[in-house]
């Protein structure tokens, strides 16, 4: 493609996307057994939103409305392995045939150190998975008898039987989680886990509602939702964010060398359609100062300090796989793409929002 013609695109493109005005779709399916049988009364959701619905007699079910995008379908069944499948609509809605597999019966659940450890690994389970935020501290499981703890090596495992019910009260939701993994070295300090939250509004009074709204909008600014919707529209500094490239990325936050000039979006991202944006980095420093991100705006690459302090409240981005492939919710394809540090590392479940999630334009 002509390079004034891919450039043209690319800003042709990043003028409309703000609009969110996409033709709608649908996602539907039918979920059966190993054997082909119906599997009727699944539970089936889009992981990280509002969206969730049950098969019907027939095993079928749908998701109307849907905006082109990428999602990870979950589905949940009493007696089945739960199954999880991406799925990428673009420029026409999605029928899927989903087969569920017989989970193998456990006779034992295996608890480090007995019953009387339970508690300890319980309190590291939830400083990892819940984050170590204000937020966090607001959170509570409602069920964490459905976890059982084992170990691999030196690390510390998690495992749910059911959905994990948590309540999120400075948010506003209460969060079902299908836990898929986690993994945590206590020696360390390091966990990663892996899973598929549903998010339902809590119901409060008008001054609950006022303060949820507050509370979502100040959890949204300098998130990484936030930033990833920045990089979709090619509005980073715009939004807030200044990113900068990291050359040289050593084993403890804050100990690097980084470009002091803040990164050039459309140097690093392509458009793929109309619906996706690829960006191709191996490292970025990111902090969230709207205040200094818009001078930076206004000034050149060769008038910017050539000296970078380094902030408490930065994080670090790091890429994992060749490319990450973002939408314009902030999400992106593989959950693998990005391993976080700093800010956005000490973040869990209890500083997520749902993908619907929009700030009040008014007040942002």
């Amino acid at each position: 493609m002509n390079p004034f013609c891919r450039i043209l695109l690319f800003a042709l493109f990043f003028s409309n996307a703000t609009a969110w005005a996409s033709a709608p779709y649908f996602i539907a399916g039918k979920v059966v057994d190993e054997k082909g049988a119906v599997v009727a009364g699944a539970t089936v959701f889009i992981s990280g939103s509002q969206k969730v619905t049950v098969t019907n007699d027939e095993g079928r079910f749908i998701f109307n409305s849907i905006d082109a995008g990428t999602y990870h379908l979950s589905v949940q069944m009493l007696g089945y392995n739960s199954l999880t499948q991406n799925v990428m609509v673009q420029t026409e809605s999605v029928n899927l045939n989903l087969t569920l597999k017989v989970k193998p019966i456990v006779l034992n659940t295996v608890n480090i150190g007995g019953d009387g450890n339970w508690a300890k690994n319980y309190e590291l389970f939830k400083r990892h998975f819940l984050g170590i935020t204000p937020n966090a501290q607001h959170c509570k499981i409602l069920n964490p008898e459905v976890i059982s703890f084992g170990t691999q090596g030196k690390k510390l495992t998690a495992e749910a039987d059911e959905l994990l019910i948590i309540e999120n009260k400075l948010l506003g939701y209460r969060i079902r989680y299908l836990l898929k993994s986690f993994n945590c070295t206590p020696a360390m300090h390091t966990a990663s886990y892996d899973g598929d939250p549903i998010f339902e509004p809590l119901q409060g009074t008008d001054a609950d509602s006022t303060n949820w709204a507050a509370n979502r909008l100040n959890t949204y600014k300098g998130s990484l939702m936030h930033f990833l919707r920045a990089v979709y529209t090619n509005s980073v500094l715009q939004e807030g964010f200044i990113a900068n490239q990291l050359y040289v990325l050593k084993n403890s936050f804050g100990n690097f060398h980084a470009d002091p000039r803040p990164v050039k979006f459309d140097t690093i991202v392509n458009v793929l359609d109309t619906s996706f944006v690829a960006a191709k980095f191996n490292s970025l420093y990111i902090n969230y100062d709207p205040k200094k991100a818009a001078e930076l705006a206004t000034m050149s690459a060769d008038s910017v300090k050539k000296r970078l302090i380094m902030s408490p409240t930065g994080s670090v981005l790091n890429l994992y796989l060749k490319e990450a492939v973002i939408d314009r919710r902030g999400n992106y394809v593989d959950y693998r793409t990005f391993l976080l540090q700093g800010l956005w590392g000490r973040r869990g479940l209890a500083d997520q929002l749902p993908f619907e999630y929009q700030p009040n334009i008014a007040t942002k």
